[in-house]
């Protein structure tokens, strides 16, 4: 699998591809930086061909907007079932699932995010 990054300045409110980076060879440099998220590639790409990152949000079959995570030792999000309390249950990136799934944006550049319970904020906290 390729290593592919991207990353997110919270001052400029600019995000920099893969290959801006590494053109400048500055990854390192940008991982120093306070202001700067530095997000990696899952090796995937969504039902549209789109490649999936860590902070990007999907949108399920059922029409759920969830943030793509890095835990235990892989990509994946967190699927939240509601009874009378809330169970989280991580689910990794098969590559049956990424079939199914839709990049819809990320955690950083979307004002409003449809469907997620919870501020823009506590969504940037799961980083």
């Amino acid at each position: 699998m390729e290593l592919k990054f991207r990353s997110y300045s919270t001052i400029t409110e600019i995000m920099t591809n893969w290959q801006d980076i590494e053109d400048c060879r500055n990854l390192q440099k940008l991982m120093r930086l306070n202001h700067v998220v530095v997000m990696q590639w899952t090796g995937l790409n969504d039902k549209n061909g789109k490649e999936i990152y860590e902070g990007d949000l999907i949108k399920t079959p059922d029409n759920r907007i969830l943030p793509v995570i890095f835990k235990e030792g892989c990509f994946g999000f967190e699927n939240s079932f509601e009874n009378s309390f809330e169970i989280k249950k991580f689910a990794y990136f098969t590559k049956a699932l990424v079939s199914i799934i839709e990049v819809v944006g990320n955690i950083y550049e979307m004002e409003e995010i449809p469907m997620f319970r919870g501020t823009k904020k506590e969504l940037e906290n799961l980083f």
